[in-house]
């Protein structure tokens, strides 16, 4: 119950850190997007993530300060899933006991190469960054598809958790269709991609903070002892 609590409450913490950093590097974004370079300022739904990290602005600007602060931030956001998805587990350990394990498998992997893309601004790593956040989408994609497949199969398990996950899922998994796309084709960006990231960002934070809410009190049903039941002979 202990690792529990302090699990979640790094989590928050880490989520926490993710907002407040980004917040502050978002409000000193120089400006400029993909589809406008004269811009001013942070466009919240024309702006990808990876464009706030950058060190140079879009528009030509400088942006260290800001790009560090991003930087830092994502870098909180990926450290968040860590806990998460060791929690993930616990909400459908019953129904299905091993499907936890590759959960926490692929979150292992994905989280280190999550913050990789991280380390690798669009500015300076342009084509190696595509590469990365491909790379680390795959293993991060599956550990939420299994969890959320295994939250569904078990009926116990809170359907706030389930939806939105389930949501996230939805909206990521598209999202990462469309950017694979363009890295693969090298078609011109589609606003679709920045959108849905930032639905997909705004979903993740919503269903952390439902795992944080009800993984204790999982843990503590797991733990109240069992009625006793004899059978006769």
């Amino acid at each position: 119950m202990r690792r529990v609590q302090i699990a979640c409450a790094a989590m928050l913490l880490a989520c926490a850190g993710f907002v407040a950093l980004f917040a502050s590097a978002a409000g000193s974004y120089p400006g400029g997007t993909h589809w406008d370079h004269t811009t001013v300022g942070h466009d919240f739904w024309r702006n990808c993530l990876c464009d706030v990290a950058r060190g140079q602005a879009l528009n030509g600007a400088s942006n260290a300060r800001g790009g560090v602060l991003a930087q830092l931030g994502m870098a909180s956001l990926a450290l968040a899933l860590l806990p998460m998805f060791w929690l993930l587990p616990r909400f459908f350990a019953a129904a299905r006991p091993r499907l936890g394990a590759v959960v926490r498998a692929f979150g292992a992997v994905a989280v280190p190469a999550a913050l990789v893309v991280v380390l690798l601004p669009t500015d300076r790593f342009s084509q190696v960054h595509g590469v990365a956040i491909v790379v680390a989408g795959v293993p991060g994609l599956l550990a939420v598809l299994l969890s959320v497949y295994g939250l569904a199969c078990d009926r116990g398990a809170p359907r706030v958790v389930l939806a939105t996950g389930a949501a996230a899922l939805g909206v990521a998994a598209l999202d990462f269709a469309l950017y694979v796309r363009e890295v693969v084709t090298d078609c011109p960006a589609l606003v679709a991609i920045s959108v849905l990231e930032r639905l997909a960002t705004l979903l993740l934070l919503a269903w952390i903070g439902a795992v944080a809410w009800y993984a204790p009190r999982v843990a503590r049903r797991s733990a109240e002892p069992r009625p006793y039941s004899s059978s006769s002979s």
